[in-house]
């Protein structure tokens, strides 16, 4: 009958055997996946390991307690030239041996799916793996992308625990990565509507855009050929959705026909015979200097009128629409008890009333008349007399007058 032991007792002797039975209560793994035995670059062909504690339990009744109390660096061979590589850190205790050491285990290069070495543990050599290291072909140095930490996979290291304290880290790793994956599914999916959501509403757009835009392509089409558009068109386009801007002091409003005027195809504007009076109704007078008959700006029927003339405003006897002739006032004057010869005559405006004869030298030997002389210039023209006023000076222009 083998002894049970009880550990530990006073008094009785203990050897190593005995205590590996006290370290077996705790599973295999670091103390703390913060700080022991954590990997870090230190070259660009080194690691380095930090001190640290663990536990290894090669068998059910046989524990082990590792401690390291400084860092340790590692060197690494180069990579394949071809193919890619992974290779492991692990922490190996060797029973035969008596001891634990660092180890970097090469994985066998492979270009298609290269493989992480596989980890020794059995009652005699018993692996610890901290780190994976990927090792792409040709590389001369390691970056942090390369480096993975594995001490809290419990399948190759994990985390220490016991009965009382123990940590199922790949139970909760387990449900850290489902969390992880739910939240994942859940932003892809969002992220799928948001990118439906505005696909469908860039689509509605554009389909808004190349309806407008076949829309705009006919009106520009229809402008190119010479159309226009009809009153109905214009009003259903326009009319009840555009509102005129209003005017100020400084800028001028819109403009808009009333129902006094109507529009052709064309642009002409018509007076439709509503209240509203045209620039240039009948009887108007328009002067310019262009020989142009305003017919082609107004419209209408006109007769060019007063050549040689000027205007001049009505009055009770002159009324408008009547035309005058040049005259001048009269120039009269009379001269009399005047001497002249003896049969005097005038001509023109100049007349001789006689009113006797008699003789003028000493001797009574010349006869002479005597009588009135006046002088009135209508008799030379009827330009005389026939005005008020003299003709002032002029500025010629071409005057018309609007008949119909």
């Amino acid at each position: 009958m083998s002894d049970i032991i009880t550990y530990p007792e006073n008094g009785i002797t203990y050897d190593a055997d005995d205590a590996s039975g006290y370290l077996a209560t705790r599973q295999s793994g670091v103390y703390s996946a913060e700080e022991d035995f954590a990997v870090s670059i230190s070259g660009e062909l080194s690691l380095t390991v930090s001190a640290g504690q663990a536990w290894v339990r090669p068998s059910r009744f046989k524990g082990r307690s590792i401690i390291m109390e400084q860092p340790t660096t590692l060197a690494l061979t180069a990579a394949d030239p071809v193919r890619t590589r992974i290779d492991r850190v692990v922490l190996r205790y060797d029973a035969a041996a008596r001891k634990t050491s660092l180890q970097v285990l090469e994985g066998t290069p492979d270009s298609a799916s290269p493989t992480a070495p596989a980890i020794t543990r059995t009652a005699l050599v018993y692996d610890l793996c901290l780190a994976e290291i990927t090792r792409p072909a040709g590389s001369t140095a390691i970056t942090a992308a390369n480096l993975t930490d594995t001490r809290a996979d419990e399948t190759v290291c994990g985390v220490m625990r016991d009965g009382v304290t123990g940590i199922p880290t790949a139970q909760l790793i387990a449900q850290w990565q489902a969390a992880q994956a739910a939240q994942e599914a859940d932003a892809r999916q969002q992220t799928e509507n948001q990118l439906t959501a505005a696909q469908q509403k860039f689509d509605a757009q554009m389909s808004t855009m190349q309806q407008q835009s076949g829309e705009l392509s006919a009106e520009i089409k229809k402008l190119q050929d010479g159309g226009f558009y009809t009153k109905e068109e214009a009003d259903a386009k326009f009319g009840k959705l555009y509102t005129l801007p209003a005017a100020t002091s400084t800028a001028l409003g819109g403009v808009k026909l009333s129902e006094d005027f109507t529009a052709d195809e064309d642009g002409t504007l018509h007076l439709a015979g509503g209240t509203a009076l045209g620039p240039y109704p009948v009887g108007s007078i328009y002067q310019s200097t262009d020989a142009a008959s305003p017919a082609a700006l107004f419209g209408g029927t006109w007769e060019q009128i007063a050549s040689n003339r000027v205007l001049m405003g009505t009055t009770d006897s002159s009324k408008a629409g009547f035309t005058v002739e040049a005259g001048l006032p009269n120039i009269v004057f009379n001269l009399n008890d005047n001497y002249f010869g003896e049969s005097p005559t005038g001509t023109g405006g100049v007349s001789v009333s006689v009113r006797g004869s008699t003789y003028l030298r000493s001797g009574g030997n010349m006869p002479a008349a005597y009588g009135n002389v006046s002088f009135d210039a209508s008799g030379s023209s009827s330009i005389y007399g026939n005005s008020r006023t003299v003709q002032p000076p002029a500025y010629y222009v071409y005057i018309w007058r609007r008949v119909a």
